[in-house]
Protein backbone atom coordinates (compact mmCIF):
# COMPACT_ATOMS: atom_id res chain seq x y z
CA UNK A 1 0.00 0.00 0.00
CA UNK A 2 2.86 2.68 0.78
CA UNK A 3 2.20 6.00 1.19
CA UNK A 4 0.18 5.89 5.05
CA UNK A 5 -2.41 5.47 2.67
CA UNK A 6 -5.90 3.71 4.11
CA UNK A 7 -7.47 1.74 0.98
CA UNK A 8 -9.48 -0.58 -0.05
CA UNK A 9 -8.86 -4.28 -1.15
CA UNK A 10 -9.24 -4.53 -5.00
CA UNK A 11 -11.06 -8.49 -4.66
CA UNK A 12 -13.20 -7.23 -1.63
CA UNK A 13 -14.43 -4.21 -4.02
CA UNK A 14 -15.01 -6.09 -6.68
CA UNK A 15 -16.95 -9.25 -5.21
CA UNK A 16 -19.08 -6.03 -3.38
CA UNK A 17 -19.66 -4.37 -6.77
CA UNK A 18 -20.73 -7.47 -8.75
CA UNK A 19 -22.79 -8.76 -6.03
CA UNK A 20 -26.27 -9.16 -7.08
CA UNK A 21 -29.69 -7.44 -5.59
CA UNK A 22 -30.46 -9.47 -2.69
CA UNK A 23 -33.31 -11.55 -2.54
CA UNK A 24 -33.15 -13.06 0.83
CA UNK A 25 -32.27 -11.31 4.65
CA UNK A 26 -29.44 -14.12 4.33
CA UNK A 27 -27.93 -12.53 1.21
CA UNK A 28 -29.09 -8.64 2.78
CA UNK A 29 -26.96 -9.32 5.71
CA UNK A 30 -23.95 -10.47 3.91
CA UNK A 31 -23.70 -7.48 1.36
CA UNK A 32 -24.38 -5.14 4.62
CA UNK A 33 -21.69 -6.98 6.36
CA UNK A 34 -18.89 -7.11 3.29
CA UNK A 35 -19.88 -2.66 3.06
CA UNK A 36 -19.56 -2.46 6.51
CA UNK A 37 -15.99 -3.22 6.59
CA UNK A 38 -15.50 -0.16 4.76
CA UNK A 39 -17.74 2.21 6.63
CA UNK A 40 -15.08 4.19 7.47
CA UNK A 41 -15.08 5.18 3.54
CA UNK A 42 -18.32 6.33 3.91
CA UNK A 43 -20.23 9.10 5.78
CA UNK A 44 -23.59 8.67 7.52
CA UNK A 45 -23.13 4.94 6.69
CA UNK A 46 -26.15 4.13 9.34
CA UNK A 47 -28.28 6.16 7.67
CA UNK A 48 -28.13 5.31 4.16
CA UNK A 49 -28.17 1.71 5.05
CA UNK A 50 -30.83 2.21 7.17
CA UNK A 51 -33.77 0.95 4.67
CA UNK A 52 -31.79 -2.37 4.28
CA UNK A 53 -30.78 -2.94 7.89
CA UNK A 54 -34.52 -2.59 9.13
CA UNK A 55 -35.10 -5.24 6.47
CA UNK A 56 -32.88 -7.95 8.35
CA UNK A 57 -36.06 -7.74 11.13
CA UNK A 58 -37.76 -10.82 10.75
CA UNK A 59 -40.49 -8.65 12.35
CA UNK A 60 -41.35 -6.98 9.28
CA UNK A 61 -42.00 -8.62 5.35
CA UNK A 62 -38.86 -8.68 3.31
CA UNK A 63 -39.66 -6.27 0.56
CA UNK A 64 -37.48 -4.52 -1.45
CA UNK A 65 -38.64 -1.28 -2.23
CA UNK A 66 -37.15 1.48 -4.36
CA UNK A 67 -35.63 3.13 -1.29
CA UNK A 68 -33.66 -0.23 -0.74
CA UNK A 69 -32.59 -0.26 -3.92
CA UNK A 70 -30.82 3.26 -3.84
CA UNK A 71 -29.76 2.87 -0.38
CA UNK A 72 -27.86 -0.62 -2.09
CA UNK A 73 -26.50 1.00 -4.76
CA UNK A 74 -25.54 4.03 -2.74
CA UNK A 75 -23.42 2.05 -0.59
CA UNK A 76 -21.75 0.80 -3.27
CA UNK A 77 -20.79 3.74 -4.90
CA UNK A 78 -19.06 4.47 -1.97
CA UNK A 79 -16.18 1.63 -2.76
CA UNK A 80 -15.35 3.18 -6.35
CA UNK A 81 -12.19 4.52 -6.31
CA UNK A 82 -12.21 8.44 -7.10
CA UNK A 83 -9.45 10.31 -8.33
CA UNK A 84 -7.77 12.53 -5.68
CA UNK A 85 -5.89 15.88 -6.42
CA UNK A 86 -3.52 16.24 -3.57
CA UNK A 87 -2.12 19.16 -5.31
CA UNK A 88 -2.18 22.55 -3.95
CA UNK A 89 -4.30 25.44 -5.07
CA UNK A 90 -2.20 28.35 -4.32
CA UNK A 91 -5.23 30.57 -5.25
CA UNK A 92 -7.01 29.68 -2.23
CA UNK A 93 -6.07 31.64 1.15
CA UNK A 94 -4.57 28.85 3.80
CA UNK A 95 -3.07 28.70 7.11
CA UNK A 96 -0.10 27.63 7.66
CA UNK A 97 0.32 26.06 11.18
CA UNK A 98 4.13 25.62 12.45
CA UNK A 99 5.37 23.56 15.63
CA UNK A 100 8.60 25.22 16.41
CA UNK A 101 8.79 23.20 20.02
CA UNK A 102 11.59 21.46 19.28
CA UNK A 103 10.51 19.12 20.69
Amino acid sequence: MGNGMVRHKDTNVKAILSFPTPRTRKKLALILEMCGNYRRFCSNFSSIAAPLTDLTSFTIPYLWTQRCNQSFHHLKAFLVPKPVDYSPDYTMPFHLQIDVSGV
